[in-house]
C-alpha cells in the first residue's frame, strides 16, 4: 500500500495530500526533490482568498483632496494647444519650470485660479468637461473663450465637491 504524502499550509496550518488541487506545480516540484519538506508558503485555496481580498482592497483606497491652484500654459505658436493642470500651493511658477524643461518652446502662463480646496477633483472635471476636445494627456484644444469660462466652470464643480 503506497503511503500518500502531506504537505502543510503555512498560512491555513492544513494538510494536505499532495496534488494541483492543493498546491502551485513548483511548491509540488520542490516537494518531490526534496522528501523532508513538510510546509510549503500558501496552498492555492489561501493563495485565492489572499488575491481576492487584495483586489477587493484595491478599490476602495481612500480619496485624497489636494488644495492648489488650476492654471493654463501654452507656447507661444499659433494654434498651440493649452495645458490645464494643477499645483499644490498657489505659486505655479515652479510647475511652470518643470514643464519648460520638457518642452522645446518657450512655455507661458495664460490663466491661474485663486487657490481651491480639492483642486485635484476640480482639475478632473475640468478635464472632462474638456475631453471632446483633448490633444494628449493635460493638452486641448481650447479657445480664449472656453479658458474665460474655467472660472465659472469651476465654481459649479466646487458646489458639486462641497
Amino acid at each position: 500500500m503506497k503511503k500518500i504524502r502531506l504537505l502543510t499550509c503555512n498560512r491555513c496550518k492544513e494538510s494536505k495530500s499532495i496534488c494541483s488541487d492543493h498546491f502551485f506545480p513548483g511548491d509540488i516540484r520542490k516537494a518531490e526533490q526534496n522528501h523532508t519538506k513538510k510546509t510549503v508558503p500558501t496552498c492555492r485555496q489561501c493563495e485565492n482568498a489572499y488575491q481576492a481580498e487584495r483586489k477587493r482592497l484595491s478599490r476602495l483606497k481612500p480619496e485624497i483632496f489636494i488644495d492648489g491652484t488650476i492654471y493654463v500654459f501654452t507656447v507661444d505658436l499659433p494654434g498651440a494647444p493649452y495645458k490645464i493642470g494643477m499645483t499644490s500651493g498657489r505659486d505655479t511658477r515652479k510647475r511652470k519650470s518643470q514643464i519648460q524643461t520638457s518642452h522645446w518652446m518657450s512655455v507661458k502662463e495664460v490663466w491661474k485660479s485663486d487657490y481651491f480646496p480639492k483642486v485635484n477633483k476640480l482639475e478632473e472635471k475640468l478635464h472632462k468637461h474638456f475631453d471632446r476636445v483633448r490633444v494628449h494627456g493635460e493638452w486641448f484644444n481650447i479657445n480664449e473663450d472656453e479658458i474665460k469660462s474655467i472660472p465659472k466652470l469651476m465654481e459649479e464643480f466646487s458646489k458639486e465637491l462641497a
